[in-house]
């Protein structure tokens, strides 16, 4: 898991309103980050993955969120699958993807 995944979970579990549900997704997180092989940092590996995607989507006119910039970086950087809904992550070349979310 990116720490910048690991950011948006618990930002998105911050931003709940009612407590009880705060718990339950909260204890969910402490779930899947104990059966997370490891967090992966954004370090000296990514941040040229990170420039070259940047500048790419900038260049073609196809910019995407920041964070999502770094989270393919990342998955490109370590050759992993990103589990995603998300289509912005189709514009980045050469990302493996799954998307588990049935139509």
């Amino acid at each position: 898991m990116s720490v910048i995944v690991q950011a948006e979970l618990l930002t998105g579990i911050e931003l709940i309103g009612g407590t009880a549900r705060k718990l339950e997704l909260r204890s969910a997180y402490e779930t899947a980050l104990r059966q997370s092989a490891r967090i992966l940092p954004i370090d000296a590996d990514v941040v040229p993955r990170f420039a070259s995607l940047y500048a790419y989507l900038r260049r073609i006119g196809q910019p995407i969120g920041v964070n999502d910039m770094w989270i393919g970086a990342t998955a490109l950087t370590y050759n992993l699958t990103l589990v995603t809904s998300d289509p912005d992550f189709d514009r980045i070349p050469d990302l493996s993807r799954e998307n588990w979310i049935k139509d």
